[in-house]
């Protein structure tokens, strides 16, 4: 944070002091690219009692870096700040053990299949500006198959009980999921399945670019691809998926 930035947030910090070194609560919602995250959290971001939607690309260390969170969505969204959400779908970005099994903190976690996964991450790199990398199968392949990875091996290192369910489950059964999530959050009101536009909506970086996003409500559809995959790459993926997926079962509570 750079010193003009740190100027500029000193009367928010100021004005929300007591919030800021209160005993705020944290959700982390862990998967990848193109798995709903972006819908599920502006969804969970919606909510009267939560703040954030987009991702920040932040590591979290310690509870400093929590207070960074903290501030970042207080800028946006002021005025809310019983839960702070952030999603994290890149290994570059981790939570440590100390931060994970923080009272303050919960984790959800969900994963999307292999296939439906690579090919709409190849549909919207062939669409969007800064993603070109991704329009190789190689290169995602390999994202997906690392992070999933790095999810289950995350996931181990999680000792209070963390929420997990499939990424097509928030279409295709959003009423069940979300019903579970503001249980496991234990929120008031319940997570409805119409969400806002926010400022960041569809901005580079932030999550989900494409126009489906600004829908404001759970679809039950699937959008179909034309792209094939590589049968050899394709098996390896779903061995790694069905593993993963175990393992998640596992070590995670499981919303069937």
């Amino acid at each position: 944070m750079n010193k003009i930035k740190k100027l500029k947030r000193l009367p928010l910090i100021i004005k929300n002091l007591d919030s800021l070194v209160g005993n705020n609560q944290f959700v982390f919602l862990i998967s990848h690219m193109r798995s709903y995250s972006s819908l599920l959290s502006h969804i969970m971001g919606s909510h009267r009692s939560i703040s954030g939607y987009y991702e920040t690309h932040l590591s979290y260390k310690n509870n400093l870096d929590l207070l960074h969170l903290e501030i970042k969505l207080m800028e946006e969204n002021n005025g809310k700040e019983t839960i702070y959400l952030d999603k994290l779908l890149h290994n570059n970005c981790d939570i440590s053990d100390n931060i994970i099994n923080s009272d303050r903190v919960k984790i959800i976690v969900y994963i999307r299949k292999p296939e439906k996964t690579c090919q709409s991450i190849l549909h919207l790199a062939n669409k969007t500006q800064g993603m070109e990398p991704y329009q190789n199968i190689d290169y995602v392949a390999n994202y997906y198959y690392s992070r999933l990875k790095f999810i289950s091996d995350f996931s181990k290192r999680v000792s209070r009980d963390s929420l997990f369910f499939k990424a097509e489950d928030i279409i295709q059964d959003s009423e069940k999921i979300l019903s579970n999530i503001s249980s496991f959050l234990g929120l008031s009101d319940r997570l409805d399945s119409n969400y806002k536009i926010f400022k960041r909506t569809r901005q580079p970086g932030a999550g989900d670019v494409s126009n489906y996003i600004r829908r404001g409500v759970v679809v039950k559809n699937e959008h179909k691809y034309n792209t094939k995959i590589d049968e050899q790459i394709l098996k390896k993926l779903n061995v790694c998926y069905e593993d993963v997926y175990k393992s998640l079962k596992k070590n995670c509570k499981f919303i069937s």
